[in-house]
């Protein structure tokens, strides 16, 4: 039955075990030297103290574990039945959460595709606009060019009258 417990009530199980086998003493830990030993009695004092707060302080550590296990065996653990069939509720969710983040990372490359496309089609007909106002500003050139070709013709053709009427006047006198 242990073997199917959950991960966590075992992880406290095993952490009070391995606190439990502490041997817990209120002796300090002894001096090496004699000298040191017939030091001053008030640093011997204070050594015990700290050695003392010490001591308790791995009492409350392995009273804390023991409530942590405990609540962790009670809140996790119910019975077997139990929590085999939420291994695979939680399997699902997870599913369904990594399934919700790529929906979001979908949708976000969504936007960003719509908004650059919006861009091109933006881009495309100010494009095409200014390739029309080239093409008007082309052709009035074309008409404007000709109408000064045209006018230019005529004054071509009205000096080669006027030098033929200059030649007959002098040749005829």
């Amino acid at each position: 039955m242990a073997a199917s417990r959950p991960p966590a009530a075992a992880a406290a199980e095993a952490a009070l075990n391995s606190l439990s086998k502490i041997q817990i003493s209120s002796t300090p830990p002894p001096s090496t030297t004699a000298s040191e030993r017939s030091d001053d009695v008030s640093t011997s004092e204070g050594a015990y103290e700290r050695w003392s707060s010490a001591v308790g302080n791995i009492e409350d550590a392995k009273v804390a574990v023991d409530i942590m296990a405990r609540a962790i065996e009670d809140a996790v653990y119910l019975d077997e039945d139990a929590y085999n069939q939420m291994i695979p509720m939680q399997q699902y969710t997870r599913t369904i959460e990594e399934q919700q983040r790529q929906i979001l990372n979908l949708e976000h490359q969504l936007q960003n595709t719509l908004h650059s496309a919006a861009q091109q089609k933006a881009t495309g007909q100010a494009s095409r606009k200014r390739a029309v106002e080239l093409q008007e500003e082309l052709e009035n050139n074309a008409a404007v060019f000709k109408l000064h070709y045209d006018e230019l013709l005529a004054k071509d053709a009205e000096i080669a009258k006027l030098k033929a009427v200059i030649q007959g006047l002098s040749s005829g006198k």
